[in-house]
């Protein structure tokens, strides 16, 4: 569910804060390349960060803006009637997207910057999904 989350290092962070040490965290997110969101570009750990930092309200819009274009695949004069509607039935949609090695590489991102005490236990595909595992040590 890490992509349905508007926050997914505040995520994170609430996550492993309540494990105890030794504890694991699993997660299983789509790989783009696999779904529906195909066509959406990459999530950037910056734009993570500044969503983490500022707010996810920012960025709200442009997600469902996104989202409805490329994974809805709504005509362009329709974009915005689709988007509020989505909007207005608290629709959750993939605000963030990934593949394999571009989640990899947040999840070293986060590990070195938000929380060191985190062990990747392991990482790999599970067909369209991706996996992780993050110990708390």
């Amino acid at each position: 569910m890490l992509e349905h989350t508007e926050d997914p290092i505040r995520v994170l962070l609430t996550w492993l804060r309540k494990v105890k040490q030794g504890g694991i965290v699993y997660i299983a997110i789509p790989d783009k390349r696999h779904c529906f969101d195909r066509e959406r570009p990459n999530t950037d750990f910056e734009h993570l960060e500044r969503d983490h930092r500022e707010g996810p309200g920012w960025s709200r819009l442009d997600h469902f803006r996104e989202f409805t274009r490329l994974s809805a695949k709504t005509p362009e004069d329709q974009v915005e009637a689709k988007m509020q509607s989505f909007i207005d039935r608290d629709y959750r949609i993939h605000f963030h997207v990934w593949e394999q090695s571009t989640f990899l590489d947040h999840l070293l991102k986060f590990q070195q910057k938000y929380w060191p005490n985190v062990a990747i236990e392991h990482f790999g595909r599970n067909h369209t999904e991706i996996v992780a595992v993050l110990r708390s040590i």
